[in-house]
């Protein structure tokens, strides 16, 4: 540093408040350095964000036995068998489960249905789901699609006759007694199943 320099003269005669900059240009670049390490953890993050939502959107179809399969994450449950979802894509859809029925929300059923949504609400609100819909007909007549909901890989069970019972909401209503079988053609795949198991329950009480 030179005698003639500003910093030189600061230090020789003002010495409080050359302290006082050294510490401001310190703060100044701490923050500096601060906003460079946060746009970098950002960059990153938002590098492996994308890098997995092109996994997920890749992987965001499957097939098995004749059936295609999604991930979802349920936002809203509407009755005990009805509900709203974000597919893994961003694509938003109503959902209606197969092969069950719950009671109305409404007249002499309504707390029959109340407790049925509550069911419902409890297992898959908030989740992430793989909705396993049938090739055949995929939709209802109100724009719904229609899946069975699994809370597991379907892909990674070796029973799905027997899973379908305990690791899908559709099942799960039948066997705790908030849903009756119902069968619409062609979706029918597991309605045998669910038939005896809604026979089995009544038998039980």
């Amino acid at each position: 540093m030179k005698k003639g320099d500003p910093e030189y003269l600061l230090e020789r005669y003002m010495p409080d408040l050359a302290d006082e900059q050294v510490i401001a240009k310190r703060r100044r670049r701490k923050r500096a350095l601060v906003a460079i390490c946060v746009a970098a953890v950002l960059c990153v993050g938002a590098f492996f964000a994308v890098r997995y939502a092109i996994g997920v959107k890749r992987a965001e179809v499957k097939t098995l036995d004749g059936m295609v399969i999604r991930m979802a994450q349920i936002t809203s449950v509407a009755d005990g068998d009805s509900c709203e979802a974000i597919l893994s894509d961003g694509t938003e859809t109503k959902v209606r489960f197969i092969g069950v029925d719950t009671p109305e929300m409404d007249g002499d059923e309504f707390y029959d249905g109340l407790d049925a949504k509550r069911f419902t609400e409890s297992v898959v609100k908030g989740r992430w789901v793989w909705l396993v819909t049938e090739e055949k007909n995929e939709y209802d007549k109100y724009g719904r699609l229609l899946a069975y909901v699994w809370l597991v890989d379907p892909t990674e069970v070796s029973d799905l006759s027997a899973s379908v019972l305990t690791d899908t909401i559709n099942g799960r209503l039948i066997v705790e007694g908030y849903a009756e079988p119902m069968r619409i053609r062609p979706n029918t795949t597991f309605a045998d199943i669910f038939q005896k198991a809604y026979e089995e329950a009544q038998a039980k009480g």
